[in-house]
């Protein structure tokens, strides 16, 4: 591949070396990219795509990590939200499919959506928050019969 300014690098993360999801891309010129997942081991790869050009992908990485995650974990970024954010779900056991709920800081719920957590990975879900007014605001899971919540602050 000519490296041109159309050509994309997408980074990408796997639990078992064969299936993968994109993290983010990367500028031709990226050195460096902190990216944390929730099982012992991940995989990673570079795709690079063109348009009318076929997919060049990088050889295959494994990377152990030192701090797996225990069970399930929510985190939203940024916190606080100026726009739009994301919230995280990972986990180091078995994924499923779970729900989601944005509620306001009186409970109401603004927003909703479904997923499925893949086992031992992690799902990166936007959440439209450029149209919310200022306030904290708590973003509610449901998966195996368990909930979890994480609030976040739009200024």
């Amino acid at each position: 591949i000519d490296v041109s300014n159309e050509t994309k690098f997408i980074l990408q993360y796997g639990t078992d070396g064969s299936h993968f999801t994109d993290v983010t891309t990367l500028s031709s010129g990226a050195r460096r990219y902190e990216h944390s997942f929730g099982a012992a081991i991940g995989y990673y790869r570079i795709m690079a795509t063109e348009e009318n050009q076929p997919e060049v992908l990088s050889n295959i990485v494994s990377v152990k990590n030192n701090k797996p995650v225990k069970g399930v974990r929510l985190n939203i970024s940024p916190n606080p939200v100026q726009s739009n954010a994301l919230f995280e779900l990972s986990t180091s056991d078995g994924g499923g499919k779970y729900e989601w709920q944005l509620l306001s800081n009186n409970g109401q719920v603004i927003q909703r959506g479904t997923g499925t957590l893949p086992e031992a990975g992690r799902i990166f879900q936007p959440v439209n928050a450029a149209v919310l007014p200022t306030g904290r605001y708590t973003i509610r899971v449901g998966m195996n019969g368990k909930s979890y919540t994480s609030a976040f602050i739009k200024q």
